[in-house]
């Protein structure tokens, strides 16, 4: 007969031959039973499954199975068993003890209250119940519940263990550490033996700051009780500090081997690979764990500190501050005096820019003598940031004198000094971080790095003067302090000089590179980058330069290719360059794009802000406010204090005008005393939408001393153009570009002229644009744009032809055309946009892809495109008219009134008016 039996089952039978094979419930419990009382703990686990999957209701294996996890350090399985248990009514008292220690493990407190009470009819039994009570009443903070608690037990049980240990301890928490000496000092001599009580003596010791009477005691403890978890943590994070790192591996793997499950091993094996330079294994240790904890109930996780602690850290060190900080917050306002915890919070503001908010974060322990190295590198940091730089220099002081020799409390001293006109003590700084020869050129590149550009070109001139054979390396800092300085063309002669002697030397390649840049010579820098990058293989420096140059040219694609590049170098990893991708597939309207990088960089970081500010984007673009508005409510929670990015937040709130979160977010700013010139045209904005153009001005008004010039003009503009006042914002836009041209201006002053029907002015404007730099491949576009609608195609798709020539599967030129050609040689246009789809579907290429076959009589293909393209922007003005004609030329009048009746409010441009109005007078 054929064998059904699980493979659990089959394998315990084989493993395990002196066990009789089982074939009921009752028949594999009692064979976990002798697996158990052998000590083999994982035989009598998948006897005690078995017994489960064939009777899921055998509550004497469950309990059994709760009592091995709790055993073996899985207090989250414990508990979950022990609560199915409970559930099915069966006497607490069989598992009351195991139950309430599985939950003061994971640190569910209310839980042992609520659930676990004196069953009133066994002494022994209770007053431990009592114990638990007492501990957990200790954990909430309510000392005084606690210590009636442990009365309670000891009136029971006159002197059970359990409660005047747990006395003591809370002694401890009372400060009351003299006493609780004595007290444990004095069980000792009665019952030497007593692990807890050494534990408690070791803790005690800590306290008080004696390490080695600690050490010794903590390894008493677990020599008379190997399995005592706590003191076996505590050891490992003392031999941390004490950088004994074998030590610490030794007690590591000691955990491995009784609690082979417990994720604080993985924990402390990965800090102790990165302690070793072993990032790679440590980050993938890491990823896994946090990978592990993130699958778990959530409220577990937020409950129990040791999980939160490990996630919090190991996101941390991953590098994922967005995840870190929402931990980090909670364990704060839980524990406000853990200088770990501030210090990773401190380094993620350091690292967003918020210097003050990382100070603030550390002050509290500024009267102390800390022994933390970190304190010192970011304080001292945050003070210099902010130009305290006497201060900084107090505090990196006193961290030298713990750690005189740390390479970044003496850079950071060294900055401090060299801003304080101190170069002398910089220099003395600096000598400890390399040989005397190469100290003054480091120092000058500190000068450079903080802006003292004066200062570099002094010292670079002087280290020019006074050394007979001056190396490339001097050369070419003296020809960057040119540059700074502006002396440009000085520093074009001294760039090309060195690369005469030495054509790869990549510093003054991509220097010169920069020069012509700025020099508008892009061809120069793209033929000099290309060639140093064939002389030296792939460059991020060069290729960063690149993408600058194609970015500032128009060319997209070729930033794109460019970035992409950059990101198969990295392996996929560099998150840098994600942002960076998504963010140029932003601006040409490559949503496809910007939607697959979003999903990478989530992938990498999850819950990272700027993921999240991606999405917002993508969703006012397609016209899912509704989605934009719950992306903004997320990023509003994520940014709870930080007004810099509750600015932000105010911004697209604003713009997709949700007025009721606007409010919300303005009354955050307004507690937390932000700066109001930080959001005073977002407040402007929100009073424009919400009581109209006259509010709005009077409050711009009254703000205005806030504001700079231009932003003033840019409000005023804003005000105009939401009210349709199209000559007025033209005439501030002209006001704003007399100040300061950017292209940004230029192209709003070309909109407003095609707004208001001057297509000839816009004609001239961007021509003339042109003119002045004809590698502005974005103005060619512009022009192709104006050309088309007034009507005289065949010059737009001229232009467009050209552009593609150098450009030729750029997917927006290819689209461009095939929306000129579509309507006067659409079989053409159908080349051009089967090639451009080829690269993406965005919404943009399914419209015209629908347009396309629509004016070759395919109605029904391109209503499946339109549709397609729909579902993307269904607040495109185009997409809902070519959906109009589509359902029009086959007879489905309604639909095509319905969709027709959207175009019209989704501001079309004046040529797609005339067409919605033909239209309509047609339907």
């Amino acid at each position: 007969m054929f064998n059904k039996r699980p493979l659990a089952i089959a394998l315990s039978a084989t493993l395990f031959a002196a066990v009789a094979i089982a074939e009921t419930s009752s028949e594999y419990y009692e064979n976990a039973l002798q697996f158990h009382h052998k000590g083999e703990s994982k035989a009598a686990v998948i006897e005690l499954k078995n017994a489960l999957q064939q009777d899921y209701n055998n509550v004497s294996a469950r309990i059994l199975l709760g009592k091995i996890y709790l055993a073996n350090g899985e207090a989250e399985a414990a508990v979950k068993e022990f609560s199915l248990v409970k559930a099915s009514r069966v006497d607490l008292s069989l598992f009351a003890i195991e139950y309430g220690n599985a939950l003061l493990s994971v640190a569910d407190y209310t839980r042992i209250i609520k659930e676990i009470k004196p069953t009133r009819q066994d002494e022994q039994l209770d007053a431990s119940i009592y114990v638990l009570r007492g501990n957990a009443y200790q954990k909430l903070g309510k000392k005084t519940l606690s210590k009636d608690a442990f009365e309670q037990a000891k009136k029971l049980v006159p002197f059970h263990e359990g409660a005047i240990l747990s006395e003591i301890s809370l002694l401890m928490d009372m400060q009351q550490f003299d006493k609780a000496q004595s007290e444990l000092e004095a069980i000792l001599l009665d019952s030497p033996n007593n692990a807890q009580a050494w534990f408690l003596l070791a803790e005690i010791s800590k306290i008080k700051g004696d390490l080695k009477v600690a050490i010794a005691k903590y390894i008493k403890a677990i020599q008379l009780n190997p399995k005592h978890q706590i003191a076996r943590h505590t050891l490992i994070e003392i031999y941390l500090q004490q950088s004994e790192l074998n030590l610490a591996f030794e007690q590591v793997n000691q955990l491995k081997q009784i609690w082979p499950n417990d994720p604080l091993n993985d924990y402390y094996q990965a800090i102790l690979l990165l302690r070793q330079n072993k990032n790679a294994e440590a980050h993938s240790i890491l990823a896994e764990l946090s990978d592990k904890i993130s699958a778990l109930d959530s409220k577990q996780v937020a409950l129990n500190h040791q999980l939160s602690m490990i996630n919090a850290i190991s996101y941390f060190l991953l590098g994922q501050s967005e995840n870190a900080r929402s931990y980090i917050n909670q364990l704060l306002l839980k524990n406000p005096y853990s200088l770990d915890l501030a210090l990773m919070m401190a380094q993620i503001e350091l690292d967003d820019g918020d210097y003050y908010a990382a100070q603030s974060l550390l002050d509290k322990w500024q009267a102390n003598q800390v022994k933390n190295i970190r304190y010192y590198q970011v304080m001292g940091s945050a003070l210099a940031k902010q130009k305290q730089y006497l201060r900084a220099e107090t505090i990196l002081n006193r961290g030298l004198s713990l750690y005189p020799n740390d390479v970044v409390l003496n850079r950071l001293l060294a900055v401090t000094y060299a801003h304080q006109g101190k170069q002398e003590q910089a220099i003395q700084k600096l000598k400890k971080l390399q040989s005397a020869g190469g100290v003054e050129l480091l120092l000058g590149y500190i000068y450079l790095e903080e802006g003292m550009k004066q200062e570099a070109l002094a010292l670079a001139r002087r280290l020019i003067d006074t050394n007979q054979e001056v190396s490339v390396s001097v050369k070419n800092f003296y020809a960057a302090c040119l540059m700074s300085n502006s002396f440009i063309q000085e520093a074009k002669r001294e760039f090309e000089q060195i690369l005469q002697k030495e054509p790869g030397y990549k510093p003054a390649a991509i220097n010169l590179a920069r020069i012509y840049v700025l020099t508008k010579d892009t061809n120069s820098a793209k033929e000099l980058l290309e060639t140093l990058i064939e002389l030296n293989g792939f460059d991020y420096s060069a290729n960063e330069l690149l993408v600058e140059i194609h970015l500032n040219e128009g060319s997209y694609f070729k930033a794109n290719q460019r970035l992409e590049e950059a990101l198969t170098k990295s392996s996929g990893d560099d998150i840098s360059i994600l942002k960076r991708l998504i963010n140029t597939n932003l601006i040409s309207n490559n949503f496809d794009a910007v939607e697959k990088y979003t999903e990478l960089l989530n992938e990498k970081s999850p819950l990272n802000a700027f993921v999240i500010e991606a999405r917002i984007k993508i969703d006012i673009d397609s016209g899912n406010l509704n989605s934009a508005r719950r992306g903004a409510g997320v990023l509003y929670g994520l940014s709870l204090n930080n007004p810099e990015k509750l600015s932000r937040v105010l911004e697209y709130q604003v713009f997709i005008e949700d007025l009721e979160g606007a409010e919300k977010t303005l009354n955050r700013l307004v507690f937390l005393k932000a700066e109001p010139a930080q959001y005073a045209d977002s407040q402007i904005q929100y009073l424009l939408r919400k009581a109209g153009s006259r509010a709005a001005l009077k409050e711009l008004h009254k703000k205005g001393n806030l504001l700079t010039d231009m932003h003033r003009l840019e409000l005023e503009k804003s005000i105009n153009l939401h009210s349709g006042n199209f000559s007025t914002a033209l005439s501030l836009v002209e006001s704003q570009i007399k100040k300061k041209n950017t292209d940004l201006l230029s192209k709003q002053k070309i909109s407003l002229l095609r707004k208001l029907g001057q297509y000839n002015q816009a004609l001239d404007y961007v021509t003339a644009i042109i003119q002045n730099n004809p590698k502005k491949m974005d103005y060619q576009s512009i022009k192709a744009d104006i050309l088309l609608e007034i009507g005289r195609n065949k010059d737009a798709v001229s232009i467009l032809q050209r552009l593609l020539v150098n450009d030729p599967t750029n997917p927006r030129l290819l689209n461009n055309l095939a929306s000129s050609l579509a309507e006067i040689d659409p079989n053409q246009a159908l080349v051009y946009i089967e090639r451009a789809k080829l690269s993406n579907e965005s919404a943009i290429l399914l419209d015209t892809f629908g347009w396309v076959l629509a004016n070759l009589g395919k109605y029904e293909d391109a209503l499946i495109q339109l549709r397609a393209a729909y579902l993307k922007a269904p607040r495109q003005a185009d997409v809902n008219y070519h959906l109009a004609f589509v359902l029009n030329k086959l007879n489905r009048v309604n639909e095509a009134k319905s969709y027709l009746s959207k175009a019209s409010q989704y501001n079309p441009s004046e040529g797609l008016k005339t067409k919605i109005s033909a239209l309509a007078g047609s339907i």
